[in-house]
């Protein structure tokens, strides 16, 4: 590097001479240990990392710290020494940070075990005491739930003591256990909880929207509720978005949601009913995949009740439904199916039958575009054309205009409902075929035959092939 003599004769290095806004920009690109530390190099440079250390959102991982992903055996990294030395640069960088007011802080990845959970509190408090609004917390990944890291709720109690505000709005925690007592107050302003693989207390379940009072969105995935018997959601007027996946939410989950706008639900194996109180639900994902039997015409019962029902998505089995009788969905527009056929419980492949896709039709009878996706049909064999056409003609849809059949594999299974779909919509204007492109060489064979069969089919749509 030149050197250039100063009017002092003080020799000093060339980089100083570019202009700061260029050497601001050079260290804004550092990975935030290198920008650290060339504060430290030279007192003159310490200006430049100003904008660094007043950033209102910060984000702490590997590729943020190190400028790596993670940590990786392969290359001699030391696992353990760069977990020091991650600890030691973001504490670094927090006790020189200048700024007034911290938007977020986020902690990924970062596999901080239990003998850093104290340090990690004080990174809680930095944050808290900065006014944070949105922390996100991926502290480690751990399967043990006795390592998971306990959420600090007393240093927002502590706050409130204080007599500060508190304007922590959003909260996602990943690998931690959150149990704050029954009084607790400092989720007071939290308007979006989203909670994975957290170990949840049952104060906080049982009293969630007296402790949550402003709360717009809840999500609770692959959580552990420390009493599971069901799981009772009563929302006052402000929540609108709700997920409830993969729980142990034991047999029974209720809700009662006045605004309730959008409902994703993945029962747990267990699970046995669903009741719902949901006036203006619009759009439901439902997974009915992992339930031990089925709990779907149930479900479908509820969903029945939302009388602004416009979006449904349904990943359910292929055995055939005995369904008794569906209600109308009188404002549903837009049915998404996601079919599995390879369940390990079912016995026989004569058990599938495409009839009750064509109920679930019937039963939406203002229906405009359908979404169908049928995993697990390369164990089934090609028959012949009677199998094909075992569907009743009686079946018709005036509404229905788009058709898109995804992953499709030329099995007699997506052919019959191709066939009685194009045969019986008469306002149909499209039908996409999307070819599976994995799809084994017995199934290509077919996708010809499947082709010819289609358009020898008298209907006035579109067909067209991905």
């Amino acid at each position: 590097m030149a050197l250039s003599g100063g009017q002092n004769g003080k020799k000093r290095c060339g980089v100083t001479e570019l202009p700061d806004c260029i050497l601001e920009s050079i260290v804004s690109l550092l990975p935030l240990k290198a920008a650290v530390e060339t504060s430290l190099v030279c007192p003159q440079w310490r200006h430049l990392s100003r904008p660094i250390l007043k950033r209102r959102n910060l984000e702490f991982d590997y590729l943020n710290v190190f400028g790596i992903t993670y940590p990786n055996h392969d290359h001699d990294h030391d696992v353990e020494k760069m977990r020091r030395d991650f600890v030691r640069c973001v504490d670094k960088f927090l006790q020189q940070y200048e700024g007034n007011k911290v938007d977020s802080f986020k902690l990924l990845h970062c596999f901080l075990f239990p003998e850093y959970h104290a340090i990690l509190d004080g990174w809680i408090r930095f944050a808290i005491t900065k006014g944070v609004e949105q922390v996100d917390l991926r502290p480690s990944l751990c399967s043990n739930p006795q390592d998971y890291y306990l959420f600090p709720h007393r240093l927002l109690s502590e706050q409130l003591s204080a007599g500060s505000p508190l304007n922590l709005k959003y909260l996602s925690l990943e690998n931690c256990t959150l149990r704050p007592p029954l009084d607790f107050h400092g989720f007071n302003q939290l308007t979006t909880l989203h909670l994975n693989q957290v170990m949840v207390g049952p104060s906080l379940m049982e009293n969630l929207f007296s402790v949550c009072p402003l709360l717009e969105s809840l999500t609770l995935n692959w959580c552990q509720m420390t009493r599971p018997s069901h799981l009772n959601v009563v929302a006052g007027d402000r929540l609108t978005d709700l997920k409830v996946l993969n729980c142990n939410e034991g047999t029974k989950l209720e809700i009662s949601a006045l605004n309730l706008a959008s409902l994703e639900y993945i029962p747990c194996y267990f699970s046995r009913f669903v009741s719902m109180k949901t006036p203006r639900l619009e759009r439901i994902y439902f997974s009915d995949t992992r339930v031990r039997g089925t709990i779907l015409p149930k479900a479908l019962v509820q969903f029945a009740l939302c009388p602004g029902l416009e979006i449904l998505h349904l990943q359910m089995p292929g055995e055939t439904f005995r369904f008794r009788s569906l209600p109308a969905f009188g404002n549903l527009k837009l049915l998404n199916l996601s079919i599995d056929v390879t369940r390990f419980y079912r016995k026989d492949k004569d058990d599938l039958d495409p009839v009750c896709v064509l109920h679930l039709l019937e039963a939406a009878p203002v229906l405009e575009e359908l979404v169908m996706t049928v995993n697990g049909l390369s164990d089934l064999s090609w028959t012949n054309d009677q199998r094909a056409m075992m569907i009743p003609s009686r079946f018709t849809h005036d509404h229905l205009k788009l058709v898109t059949m995804q992953s499709f594999k030329a099995n007699w299974y997506q052919l019959a409902l191709a066939i009685c779909i194009l045969e019986n919509t008469p306002n149909l204007q499209m039908m996409v075929v999307a070819i599976d492109q994995s799809a084994n060489m017995y199934s290509k064979q077919h996708i010809g035959v499947v082709q010819v069969k289609l358009m020898g089919v008298k209907t006035n749509a579109q067909i067209i092939y991905l």
